[in-house]
């Protein structure tokens, strides 16, 4: 089972319609998103090939359903 910080879309809603982002979550032993980071990420890193492995990452999360930002849950589409 996966534990840890991972990178996944988000979907929320705000005044505008809805929109989608990737941000980083908390994915715990159930392998549940248990915590949401508010915003969403833009990759950051100390060098070039740490960079570009969050992008790698950041295009993983794409293969996954997204996660609804207000319940933690994914979303069925």
């Amino acid at each position: 089972m996966y534990k840890g910080w991972d990178f996944r879309v988000v979907k929320n809603k705000d005044v505008n319609g809805i929109y989608y982002g990737i941000t980083r979550v908390y994915v715990d032993e159930s392998e549940d998103a248990s915590h949401i980071d508010e915003g969403i990420s833009c990759p950051v890193a100390n060098n070039f090939d740490d960079l570009v492995k969050q992008l790698e990452e950041m295009l993983e999360a794409c293969k996954r359903p997204a996660i609804d930002y207000n319940t933690g849950e994914d979303e069925e589409d």
